[in-house]
């Protein structure tokens, strides 16, 4: 056993040694705590064991942060990596605990369980309420997580006075509605806390407050095509995951499961059209590259096993009230699952939780590569990173210089879908005095888009077209055309009409352009290509055209354009279509 580990064992039992011979109190049925399950560090003893005996020896690593020294005896205080928020909250949630516990239930050694009792009593000793040691102590989602953890402590320590007292003054804390935060996420996981304290001590006031509130917060939450509020496909997985482990707690404190948790039960299906024909989510929102994860029995499994097993989703297209579009060319049909053509795009409501100011945004996904991408999350810190990867000018849309962008505005949506071709329209009044339309064509036989955008205004303007390519894909400019240049799938990217003066733009800091973000906190520069026009009246015509192999001879000849419309010859190798947009849709002929 290491010095470091000898020490904090040595501490942990001069405290833990007068704690645990408390006299017994009320006892309590294991039914009436959190299921066993939920109290695990890991369903792999052998890893909660790992970074049980890391800590053990002071080396504490959370989310995505390096490795830091845990104190003896902590302060409470410290705020390493220039107090980043998420660091924090996973500092003060104490889940990290869990894994002592679990060591110790695992290896029967009770140093693991008073290291786990030393800690949580120092943690509430330094901070109570009323007085803490730094205010991420108290926030209010950490403290839902931190009250599940010492409900779950009662399995391993049983139910000294410090833990009752401890677990008293969460609830409290919990059911204060001044405390409460009504919405989102960070509500789900108070409500959950608050009914594991509720049925360790127990009491049947805060049951009574706990499962009302979450019969209010699914409502709210989860829309009846089972579609979360957050507007992320990140936090579409993460609220799935969090209600169902509300289910679980809600029936071992035996209490009633709201009726509409059936919504949640729908929420696997968004996760399978969001999911890319690479088995990765597509990163909408605040989403981080996340591999998709294999939902049993579900459509979500189907997606995540790349079509090996599970349902398979009944559509090509699926538009969500809530602002979502997933068109697919297929699920593996006829040519390999990971070789199909995803377009996503984005509308709705304005911004909103984990949501950014995406709205009439693409994303292109075809032949075994990302091409067009969103940003990611990045940071929960506030500043200006923050602001620049929920920003219009991290998407692929319009902006317009020098005005500033009103994130509440609505994007109008309407979309045709024919066998040969999908036809969508959006309209976004973002800009103050700026009307903004993008018309998307999509072949559905040829995979590729056209892209039109129509922007005016009573002044001149600086209008910005931008295409966010993927990291890595090295794209060049020739004449009116971009290509990228990976080893196999490619995209070009063809300006129709008029000579918008393109540049390609990555890893800019002032201002901000050009990063792409795929694991939180980490940056990583891309290419952006931004084509701009000063005009009072701006139209971007623009074909996109996933390839593979030698570089295709491409061409889009205007055969007429109008306000209402374009016909548009499109040619790729010797294929030609003819495209005709007018405003009952779209229609494409082979020539």
């Amino acid at each position: 056993m290491s010095l470091a580990r000898v020490a904090a064992s040595a501490l942990a039992l001069v405290v833990v040694s007068s704690v645990l011979s408390a006299p017994p109190t009320q006892a309590l049925s294991v039914t009436a705590l959190p299921p066993a399950e939920e109290c695990l560090y890991d369903d792999n003893p052998a890893v909660a064991l790992n970074r049980a005996e890391r800590i053990m020896a002071r080396h504490l690593q959370l989310g995505t942060h390096p490795d830091w020294i845990l104190p003896v005896n902590p302060t409470w205080r410290e705020q390493p990596f220039n107090g980043d928020l998420n660091w924090l909250f996973n500092y003060h949630a104490l889940r990290w605990l869990l894994a002592l516990l679990q060591a110790g239930r695992d290896t029967g050694d009770p140093a693991y369980a008073a290291r786990a009792s030393f800690l949580l009593n120092d943690w509430l000793v330094s901070n109570p309420r009323s007085s803490t040691a730094t205010k991420q102590a108290w926030n209010d989602m950490a403290t839902g997580f931190r009250a599940s953890v010492m409900a779950c402590a009662t399995r391993d320590l049983g139910r000294p006075t410090w833990l009752l007292l401890g677990l008293k003054a969460h609830g409290t804390a919990l059911a204060d509605p001044n405390f409460y935060t009504w919405h989102g996420n960070h509500a789900l996981n108070q409500v959950i806390g608050l009914v594991d304290v509720a049925c360790v001590l127990p009491n049947s006031t805060w049951k009574t407050l706990g499962t009302s509130r979450m019969a209010a917060l699914v409502t709210e939450s989860v829309d009846a095509e089972g579609v979360t509020n957050e507007q992320s496909v990140g936090y579409q997985y993460y609220n799935w995951f969090h209600y169902e482990r509300a289910r679980r707690h809600l029936i071992a404190c035996h209490l009633t499961v709201p009726s509409a948790f059936s919504r949640v039960t729908k929420m696997p299906e968004f996760m399978a059209y969001a999911t890319a024909p690479d088995g990765y989510y597509v990163q909408l929102g605040d989403t981080d590259l996340q591999q998709a994860i294999d939902i049993p029995d579900t459509l979500a499994e189907f997606a995540a096993t790349k079509g090996l097993s599970g349902p398979k989703p009944p559509a090509l297209i699926r538009r969500y009230a809530a602002g979502f579009l997933f068109a697919r060319s297929g699920w593996g049909e006829t040519r390999p699952f990971d070789q199909e053509t995803l377009i996503t795009m984005r509308f709705g409501p304005g911004i909103a939780l984990h949501g950014h100011m995406d709205g009439q945004s693409l994303t292109l996904t075809s032949l075994g590569r990302r091409l067009l991408v969103d940003p990611g999350k990045y940071t929960y810190t506030p500043g200006p990173w923050k602001d620049w990867f929920e920003s219009r000018a991290a998407h692929s849309v319009v902006t317009v210089d020098g005005l500033a962008f009103d994130g509440r505005a609505k994007t109008a949506f309407g979309s045709v879908g024919k066998a040969n071709v999908y036809y969508a329209s959006m309209t976004n009044p973002g800009y103050a005095g700026v009307a903004n339309r993008r018309r998307v064509v999509w072949s559905r036989i040829t995979d590729y888009v056209i892209v039109d955008d129509v922007l005016s205004s009573a002044a001149t303007r600086t209008y910005r077209q931008t295409w966010h390519l993927a990291r890595g894909s090295a794209p060049t400019i020739s004449g009116n055309r971009l290509d990228t240049h990976f080893s196999g799938a490619n995209l070009a990217v063809v300006q129709l009409v008029g000579k918008p003066s393109s540049r390609i733009l990555a890893g800019r800091t002032s201002p901000i352009q050009g990063w792409v973000s795929e694991t939180y906190n980490v940056k990583l520069s891309a290419p952006v290509l931004q084509a701009t026009i000063q005009s009072r009246a701006a139209r971007f015509l623009t074909l996109l055209v996933p390839y593979s192999g030698t570089r295709p001879a491409i061409s889009g000849r205007v055969v007429s354009l109008t306000s209402t419309g374009y016909v548009v010859d499109v040619t790729i190798g010797t294929h030609v279509e003819r495209v005709t947009v007018n405003t009952s849709g779209a229609s494409i002929v082979e020539r």
